[in-house]
């Protein structure tokens, strides 16, 4: 592949990624604001997101290895497995949402919206993570051999 090309991948990858989170922020604002989140400008707004999905994407990752760490180290059921996804999720989104809101300045979170977004942010990265697994395949079907 031509190094042209191979760029205009990259280019188009980053782009994508950018509108992605750009989506899922004007989504997430419209949650909040629904919900009591006030701010001065719209400055302050961009640095919560901006941060808030910075530090969001890699804890998730950590967060969901560590579950089904656990899930496998304690042999956890279905329904424990998905009762500790929950609570953990929402644990972790809460004290980011709410360090981020300490942070910056010029952004009021009540935390009755922090609780209500945590709980619908978990509810869809669920549903997403259930929509992209049927749509574009898992690892789900190796993981049934694992039990003979």
């Amino acid at each position: 592949m031509s190094k042209n090309k191979h760029k205009i991948i990259v280019m188009c990858g980053i782009g994508l990624i950018i509108v992605s989170v750009l989506i899922m922020a004007i989504f997430d604002l419209g949650i909040l604001s629904f919900f009591g989140f006030e701010h001065e400008s719209i400055k302050p707004v961009i640095i919560f997101f901006v941060i808030y999905y910075i530090l969001y994407f890699p804890i998730t990752l950590v967060s969901e290895a560590f579950t089904e760490l656990i899930e496998e180290i304690k042999h956890l059921t279905p329904v424990q497995y998905k009762i500790f996804n929950f609570c953990m999720g929402m644990c972790i989104n809460v004290a980011l949402v709410s360090l981020v809101d300490l942070v910056i300045k010029g952004v009021k979170i009540p935390f009755t919206t922090v609780f209500v977004f945590s709980i619908l942010k978990h509810i869809m990265r669920i549903y997403i993570s259930n929509f992209m697994d049927k749509k574009f395949g898992s690892d789900s079907d190796y993981e049934e051999d694992d039990d003979f």
